[in-house]
């Protein structure tokens, strides 16, 4: 068994021939950025020039969805989700509908689940009102139903084995890439490259990978994503990849039956994660890692959300992408029921 399951990607190998899968968002109108914090500051700085002013957030969030935002004085509102966190249309009309040719609503469908029909029929509704809404597709790359919402972007670093790369759709001409001082793709696409080589995990590795995070981190204006990783997208197999995804998942949650699962609800989506819920999040994660899983939890609390607002923090990720198939999946199974047994 090869113990190393989870983490960032690993380069691929070089290939000759591309793939003929098309990206599963192509557009005419899709321009390309290094990162989703790029690609907000972009729509923030674009939307703040138009005259909105306020700003409707999901109720759980990552913080790399708020920073991009501090440079403007947004009034930022945070619209609640529901229990399996999704998107709540009723909790959003309530904060889209007051002054409306104001906001900007950034919604997000988290875990790879798809948008449902109720939340298409709210967006039609907000837009009509004169409300810019923002679709954060990071985690459900593998959708090939365009998004309804005036802006989409995705983060592709977290799905794909690419160092930089973030797809944007909705704007009305190509933005202007400046000078960077540091590029972070170079430090994103060493760390990948090291992985391949040593092909495991490893303390050095990791903080090569946590370099380049933080150079993501304070790189937010936009910039071109590099050219290596324009490249790599022709060569994946997203047909293939979302197959495995789906297949991985399957497989993990007839194993897990003992557990709950929050993105049991696909609607039809590709899974990001399986997402489980938890009272000892950080204590599971930390025993998984000492078995070879590495899990991330979906999210720390950021500390811009006001403390009064309450905060899931009961959810870990389990790993089911494309690098790995049944015998992980068996493997991960054995070690949750491991954990679990010691727990009690």
């Amino acid at each position: 068994m090869n113990v190393g399951i989870g983490s960032f990607f690993a380069s691929s190998a070089s290939r000759d021939v591309p793939i003929d899968d098309a990206v599963p968002w192509a557009g005419t109108d899709t321009v390309y950025v290094q990162s989703g914090r790029q690609a907000l500051r972009l729509l923030s700085e674009l939307l703040w020039s138009q005259g909105y002013r306020r700003l409707i957030l999901p109720g759980h969030l990552c913080a790399s969805m708020i920073e991009p935002f501090e440079t403007r004085d947004w009034t930022v509102r945070f619209s609640p989700m529901t229990d399996r966190l999704r998107v709540d249309p009723g909790s959003y009309d309530a904060l889209c509908l007051d002054r409306p040719d104001e906001t900007v609503a950034l919604i997000a469908e988290y875990f790879g689940r798809n948008v449902t029909e109720q939340t298409t029929a709210a967006v039609a509704r907000w837009k009509d009102e004169g409300v810019a809404v923002i679709d954060d597709r990071t985690h459900n790359l593998f959708d090939r139903e365009r998004s309804e919402a005036t802006y989409a972007f995705g983060s592709l670093r977290k799905l794909l084995p690419v160092g930089d790369g973030c797809f944007m759709q909705g704007l009305d001409d190509a933005p202007a890439f400046g000078q960077q001082a540091v590029d972070p793709s170079r430090a994103s696409w060493t760390a990948m490259d090291l992985k391949a080589a040593a092909g495991t995990q490893s303390g050095s590795l990791h903080e090569t990978y946590r370099s380049a995070e933080s150079e993501f981190a304070v790189a937010t204006e936009p910039a071109a994503m590099s050219s290596r990783s324009h490249e790599e997208l022709r060569h994946l197999n997203f047909t293939a990849m979302s197959a495995a995804r789906s297949s991985n998942f399957m497989t993990l949650l007839d194993r897990v039956q003992h557990l709950m699962v929050v993105n049991d609800d696909l609607d039809g989506g590709t899974p990001a994660f399986l997402v489980l819920r938890t009272p000892e999040t950080e204590t599971l994660q930390g025993m998984l890692a000492e078995r070879g899983v590495f899990c991330p939890i979906h999210w720390p609390r950021p500390s811009q959300v006001p403390p009064e607002r309450p905060w899931r923090d009961d959810l870990i990720s389990v790993p089911i992408d494309h690098r790995y198939g049944h015998q992980e999946m068996e493997y991960i199974g054995q070690m949750l029921d491991e954990v679990a047994r010691r727990a009690h």
